[in-house]
């Protein structure tokens, strides 16, 4: 509803006073004009009140006057239906009952809702999604995300209840319960699927290592369970390509067991294997697809071959080994530096502790690290010769003041873009012992990459403590302090792990040992996705001079084995191209990305699969225990599939669900109307035309 209302600062007495000048105005003029004499009564009386309206209007502008537009809303209260679409919903006996008696009464209950309510429906699936029709086939569950749905579309509006239709099985995400229970909103629930604890063998899960290297054996475990399952002699089968390469016995004792199966894998070729473990059940089992689990493993040709060399033992030195010989695909050799003998150019990556020292044993080395251009990683000491370091020429000048060494933090640059660590590993950066470092001024080189400065207690400063440099395509990253030791024995004192430190290692042995390419387009993804994984790609385009280059079209197109293509464009994120394609279905695809500049066309390709996982068929026993949970910290409901019209019902009566009327004001001055005054123009035309037509000049 909206209501109009006028308003001046003047009295509305002066519109008496107008409209008797306006028509006295208009009536003398007329009147006195002896060129109007001719005209008909018609044509001069409605010439005389087009004159009158016309200035009457002049003066009424002049008051200033505001129109007041108020709008009156009701808005209805707003129910939230969220419903389960998942396999698991119909991986039981009532499976006929879900996909046909229940969908239909689904669809009664939303439009018999939506006499008295707004609906906004939506499906759980991997995530939450506008919903059509319930198709059941999602192959993963996520529950929350309910608040961070309602916060980014339902702001301020009227959400009266929430009506979450699910098993109570979610196998992505965190537990709703916790994000719910905080809210104003009631959240009803409906209990699906069936908790009937059937006789059923699983596979739980398959733990392996995602790549491996041609000629070696790679561990494979396999954990599995029983559930009320018969005592006996089960066989765990592993096909590789649909070829059976073993068939293992596996003893059940009867009731609920867990049992374990260690296995060795010969990658045997190179490329992406596909591998299944089928764990054979019995005759009475009812759900068999949890039976059966597929995984696929990247087979690489080659090692990435490390020499560490170290000027003397040091517990940093055993740090550093230790995190990078948890991959397999690095082949470390370590050697302190006087007894080494070897060729710099059969390795793949050089690391430098506290070399060169106060003696001469270094002589020499820089000139073969110069020749073979093979990257290195210094990680300078307190035993490190500073001045025959600063000829080295590692993208850092180093001036010493005197022989002090300080306790430095270390602050993460948010600038750094050479590689990502994980969100949760960075912010423990700042937790971490301070490391040794030579109390000195610093001058980086440029192009010099900083990925952490130098914190003095609270001081933050712009010395750099660890950094990467490229020297003439030779890849160079700089440590300038000693105690990386106790940021591993930290980081296991806060998480139980070495994951944050083993994972800043690796990824800056990745990075060096990768050599530069000189490819003008740069194209980057994972080898292997999992089915339901956001798909993403990193492009890169460099000029002639190889400094990288923005505002370029990259075009991407992917094809998958039936040769049907898929085309995209990359978006501009800093100095790379970012580009997200969603998920696709298992299978293998290539990819052919393509930008044109200088009137040359540069082309990458690769190859990518997709590998199947459904959560769904693991866990199909529902868990109407977290919707009473949910439903009684919310102050909702608890409701079963055949009671959906009592649902309806307590809806309806429920006093929290009520109309909201909203009122919005706005203020506009008349004379800021434009049809207002072109009106008033069109009105003054029309006289002046009609009086000269009819011969009054």
């Amino acid at each position: 509803m909206v209501e109009l209302k006028f308003d001046t600062a003047y009295s509305w007495l002066w519109l008496i006073v107008f409209l008797v000048a306006s028509l006295a105005y208009a009536w003398f003029f007329y009147r006195k004009d002896r060129n109007t004499n001719t005209f008909s009564p018609f044509w001069l009386y409605t010439l005389t009140f087009v004159r009158a309206t016309a200035f009457f209007t002049i003066l009424f502008l002049l008051l200033g006057p505001i129109l007041e537009v108020l709008r009156k809303e009701v808005e209805k209260p707003i129910v939230i239906l969220l419903h389960d679409d998942s396999e698991s919903i119909i991986k039981n006996k009532d499976s006929l009952f879900y996909q046909t008696t229940y969908r239909e009464a689904w669809d009664d209950f939303r439009t018999d809702l939506a006499n008295q309510f707004l609906v906004h429906s939506y499906s759980l699936g991997a995530s939450i999604e506008e919903q059509s029709d319930l198709q059941f086939n999602q192959s993963a569950t996520r529950l929350s995300g309910i608040n961070a749905l309602l916060e980014e579309n339902y702001y301020q509006r009227n959400v009266g209840a929430v009506v979450l239709a699910t098993d109570g099985i979610f196998n992505r995400g965190s537990n709703p319960v916790y994000e719910l229970e905080a809210g104003r909103i009631p959240v009803y629930t409906i209990a699906l699927g069936d908790t009937t604890i059937y006789p059923d063998l699983r596979i739980n899960q398959v733990v392996y290592n995602k790549m491996a290297f041609l000629g070696n054996r790679f561990p494979v475990r396999i954990e599995m369970s029983g559930k009320r399952a018969p005592a006996g002699t089960y066989y765990l089968r592993l096909t590789q390509e649909g070829k059976e390469i073993s068939k293992t016995p596996v003893e059940f004792s009867g009731g609920t067991v867990l049992s374990e199966l260690e296995l060795e894998l010969l990658a045997s070729e190179t490329g992406i294997l596909s591998f299944e473990a089928e764990l054979i059940g019995f005759e009475e089992e009812m759900n068999l697809l949890n039976n059966s689990y597929q995984f696929v493993v990247e087979v690489l040709d080659q090692k990435q071959k490390i020499l560490f060399l170290a000027l003397a033992p040091h517990p940093d030195v055993a740090a550093i080994r230790q995190a990078i010989e948890v991959k397999q695909h690095y082949e470390l050799e370590f050697s302190l530096l006087q007894d080494f003998r070897g060729e710099l150019k059969d390795y793949n990556l050089l690391i430098l502790h506290q070399v060169p020292g106060a003696d001469k044993v270094a002589s020499g080395l820089n000139e073969a690290i110069a020749n073979s251009r093979i990257p290195v990683w210094y990680v300078v000491g307190n035993q490190t010769n500073i001045t025959q370091f600063n000829q080295w020429k590692t993208g850092t000048s180093i001036v010493p003041m005197g022989t002090s060494t300080e306790e430095v933090f270390a602050r993460h640059n948010p600038d750094f873009n050479l590689f990502d660590l994980e969100s949760e590993h960075l912010e423990l950066i700042s937790s971490l012992p301070p490391l040794s470092v030579v109390l000195a001024n610093y001058q980086l080189y440029p192009g010099a990459q900083v990925f952490a400065y130098q914190n003095v207690l609270n001081l933050e400063s712009d010395k750099p403590l660890f950094h990467f440099y490229i020297r003439n395509e030779q890849k160079m990253a700089l440590t300038l302090g000693e105690g990386l030791w106790r940021w591993r024995l930290k980081n296991y004192q806060l998480t139980e792990n070495h994951a944050a430190f083993d994972e800043l290692i690796q990824k800056t042995v990745q990075y060096l040992s990768l050599k530069v390419k000189k490819d003008r387009l740069l194209v980057s993804t994972q080898k292997l996705w999992m089915q339901g994984e956001s798909i993403q790609f990193l492009a890169e385009v460099y000029n002639p001079s190889y400094e990288k280059v923005r505002g370029q079209a990259v075009s991407l197109s992917v094809f998958n084995s039936e040769g049907l293509s898929y085309d995209y464009l990359f978006g501009t994120d800093e100095d790379q191209y970012f580009l997200e394609i969603g998920r696709f279905p298992e299978g293998d695809y290539r990819y052919r990305a393509e930008v044109e500049m200088e009137g040359e066309l540069f082309v990458q390709e690769g190859n990518f699969s997709v590998a199947p996982v459904n959560d769904e068929v693991f866990n199909t026993e529902a868990n109407h225990r977290l919707l009473t949970q949910l439903a009684s910290v919310t102050q909702g409901a608890f409701f079963y599939p055949d009671e959906l019209s009592s649902l309806s019902d307590s809806l309806r009566k429920d006093t929290r669900l009520a109309n909201v009327a909203r009122t919005e004001k706005s203020r506009l001055e008349l004379i800021d109307i434009r049809w207002i005054l072109i009106a008033l123009l069109a009105l003054m035309s029309v006289e002046w035309f009609v009086r000269k037509f009819k011969g009054a000049y």
